[in-house]
């Protein structure tokens, strides 16, 4: 079985996904994805696709309010969950 991203395994302190000249374990997303990383972020230069993932992470963001309660917002995955 061949390498695959695995972010949330990933200890390192200086990661190059947090900028150039960065360390990598040999699980990097960044670097195994790297083509399909650079062609994502070509896509997020066309206006809408831009603003909807922008949109996206303020969405998400406001869920992290007061983190040591309950998460005030619901996910969309719970939401749609309960509509099926």
């Amino acid at each position: 079985m061949g390498d695959y991203g695995k972010c949330a395994q990933c200890k390192l302190s200086d990661r190059i996904c947090r900028g150039p000249g960065g360390h990598y374990p040999t699980f990097c997303s960044t670097i195994l994805y790297s083509d399909a990383l650079k062609k994502a972020a070509e896509e997020y230069k066309i206006d809408d696709i831009g603003e909807i993932a922008r949109q996206a992470s303020v969405q998400e963001a406001e869920c992290y309010i007061d983190r040591g309660s309950e998460p005030n917002k619901r996910s969309n995955c719970e939401i749609v969950g309960e509509e099926r």
